[in-house]
């Protein structure tokens, strides 16, 4: 999530003066790279959450896809349960 907010607030970040990872010189490409990779990862390991616990898997994956809309960020790589 934090790379996520990173990719939608760099603008903002520059001009207070805060951290963000486009800031420290990794391009916008490679910040969605691992953003993909790490979803995939996510979307795996929630799924085995998901048979003991099924409304905090659920739960985990709506907050990532709110964000994800929220920042208005395209090319996400939404699941499906």
């Amino acid at each position: 999530l934090r790379l996520l907010t990173d990719l939608a607030s760099d603008r903002r970040d520059l001009s207070w003066g805060r951290l963000n990872i486009l800031l420290l010189g990794v391009p916008r490409h490679e910040v969605n790279e691992t953003m993909t990779g790490i979803a995939r990862e996510v979307f795996e390991r929630l799924r085995v959450i998901r048979e003991s616990s099924p409304r905090t898997a659920t739960y985990l994956w709506r907050q990532i896809g709110f964000r994800a809309g929220y920042h208005n960020i395209s090319g996400y790589a939404r699941q499906t349960w």
